[in-house]
């Protein structure tokens, strides 16, 4: 092998099995990205009521933003796509913001 083989993320050769192996554990982990995401949220839920809660308010903003993203997506144009969904999105964060306090 030469020294100019291609490296992966963590500097290993890529066609090696161990390079597979940690890439899959370590790098491309769908599940530890999504622990690790959700750390600030077992952060701040001390009861089992304000998980349910905010579980609640998570499924409520999660249905209702894509079903009006939905029926909006042909409507927007594509060089505002995006900034038309976060205000979508933002909208019923703040409407459930609103309605918890």
């Amino acid at each position: 092998m030469s020294d100019d083989s291609k490296k992966g993320a963590l500097g290993l050769r890529i066609n090696t099995p161990l390079e597979r192996f940690l890439n899959g554990i370590i790098v491309e982990n769908p599940t530890l990205v999504l622990m690790i995401g959700m750390c600030p949220t077992l952060a701040i839920t001390n009861c089992a009521m304000n998980g349910i809660y905010m579980g609640l308010a998570t499924t409520f903003v999660l249905a209702l933003s894509n079903a009006v993203i939905a029926a909006i997506r042909k409507i927007v144009p594509d060089t505002v796509r995006i900034p038309a969904f976060i205000v979508v999105i933002a909208s019923f964060v703040t409407i459930v913001d609103l309605f918890m306090h």
